[in-house]
């Protein structure tokens, strides 16, 4: 029994020993995969909306960053945060700089990597406008740029103008304000002419542009720059910030895309932001403008490799890009969209290592050692089971022997076989007592009364041997044993 111990101590021993050594190389591997990271070169489509604006120059610089980790990003010009969503979700862009207050139906492979900003609204009026007047009412009969269709800025007019009770223009009525879409190229341009033009002809060309214009972009906007420079406009406050928000259950789909108001933030645009006057003799606003503003974030394909998001996040949260743009975690800002699986292990890869991958490596290796061993533990169990005596087995081998005493006969002619018996039913007694010694001794039988009791018998049989010839010992005997079976 000592030697079947061990050897079951033996294998314990090893597996336990193969455990330790395959959790220590999975633990090498990790570390050595981390700090000897082969250079990847991945080719990615990526879109920020239009050219020449903020927005576009922040994801420029973003993919100049990224060729430092092997990453080759093609920059593609698009309306807006609605068109990079429903080409994201085509599978014609892998990466993209949009709104996280955008969303359309069916968006769901559409993730974040991190926030890079945030982007206020800038309204820019031209003409008449005084500040005691409201807004929504001093727009009534003029024309209002609403931006590109599948921008965001088209959507939050929209959404502005109903809030302000606005009616658009239909094929049946004229509506309260005249809409009209522009590109921010098409802004640019014209700027670019304003400032060609003689003096007699900038008026001719001012007039043109709609009174009122919606401009989003990051600060400071190049464009909002061109139009406060050369066509006379000036920045107003959105007064009813907080109201806005608050109303966050009636936001309407207008085309493919809404906008969704929980999302939007209160916030300002800095005073002295703007260059107002071609001399730079004074800047705009003359005092914080209070505005709203949506969050700029980097979203990724679904299906984009968990690796290859890694190498993105590194260049948003680490480098030049990072202590430029202050990028921001995931988990800090809400977002309609969830967060792609190659961001979350690059946030969690600071984390303590037994508490990421080599914990889980560890628990494993403890399941498969635990599983083992309650398998080795099982099989000695059975096998130890099966070499336990029980009390019954002597008895009933104190009864066969009874019964081999009865089968012979009594006659005095047989006096010699019967004395023979008697003695192979003595030998046997003898070798049962020594049986059950060693029985004892190995914890095969542990029941104190029935010890005693077998004890007893044999006992008695081995006192009476002395005194008693062998058919007096086995009728000493016999009774005994005959009572104990019954």
């Amino acid at each position: 029994m000592t030697f079947i111990k061990s050897i079951f101590q033996k294998l314990s021993n090893r597996w336990l020993a193969i455990c330790l050594s395959l959790g220590c190389a999975v633990l090498c591997g990790i570390l050595v995969t981390r700090t000897y990271r082969e250079e990847v070169h991945e080719e990615l489509r990526v879109s920020a909306g239009p050219k020449s604006t903020k927005r576009f120059e922040i994801a420029s610089f973003f993919c100049e960053q990224a060729s430092k980790q092997g990453l080759m990003l093609n920059l593609e010009p698009t309306s807006g945060s609605v068109e990079c969503i429903e080409l994201l979700m085509a599978g014609k862009l892998d990466v993209a700089f949009i709104n996280n207050c955008i969303s359309i139906p069916d968006d769901d492979d559409v993730q974040v990597l991190g926030v890079v900003g945030i982007e206020p609204f800038h309204v820019l009026v031209r003409g008449n406008f005084s500040e005691q007047k409201r807004l929504g009412v001093w727009l009534k009969g003029k024309r209002i740029g609403v931006g590109e269709k599948g921008s965001t800025e088209w959507l939050f007019a929209h959404e502005a103008l109903a809030y302000e009770r606005l009616k658009l223009p239909t094929t049946s009525e004229p509506g309260d304000v005249t809409p009209v879409e522009y590109k921010k190229e098409d802004l640019l341009s014209f700027c670019q002419s304003i400032s060609e033009a003689k003096t007699s002809e900038k008026i001719n060309l001012i007039d043109k542009l709609p009174e009122c214009l919606l401009v989003q972009g990051a600060l400071p906007s190049i464009i909002v720059q061109r139009l406060i420079e050369v066509a006379n406009y000036q920045l107003v406050p959105i007064a009813a910030t907080e109201a806005f928000l608050n109303d966050t259950f009636r936001s309407k789909t207008y085309g493919n895309g809404k906008i969704e108001r929980q999302f939007l933030e209160a916030t300002k645009i800095p005073m002295l932001t703007y260059l107002g006057h071609p001399d730079g003799d004074w800047r705009l606003p003359e005092s914080d403008c209070i505005t709203l503003g949506a969050r700029l974030i980097v979203v990724a394909r679904k299906e984009v490799p968990s690796h290859t998001v890694e190498l993105l996040a590194e260049t948003l949260y680490e480098g030049e890009f990072q202590s430029r743009m202050r990028s921001l975690s995931p988990r800090e800002v809400p977002s309609p969209f969830g967060i792609h699986d190659g961001a979350i292990a690059y946030l969690d890869r600071d984390k303590p290592v037994v508490v990421n991958e080599v914990m889980e490596g560890v628990n494993k290796a403890l399941s498969i050692l635990g599983a083992m061993s309650a398998g080795g533990l099982s099989i000695y169990g059975l096998f130890w089971k099966s070499r336990l005596r029980k009390p019954t087995d002597y008895f009933a081998e104190l009864r066969k022997l009874e019964l081999l005493y009865h089968s012979q006969s009594n006659d005095a002619s047989d006096k010699e076989i019967r004395e023979s018996i008697l003695r192979s039913i003595e030998h046997r007694i003898v070798a049962l007592r020594h049986e059950l010694i060693d029985d004892i001794c190995e914890g095969r039988i542990t029941n104190e009364q029935s010890i005693s009791t077998i004890i007893t018998i044999l006992q008695d049989y081995r006192n009476s041997t002395p005194q008693c010839s062998p058919t007096v010992q086995a009728e000493n005997l016999l009774p005994q044993t005959r009572n104990l079976a019954a």
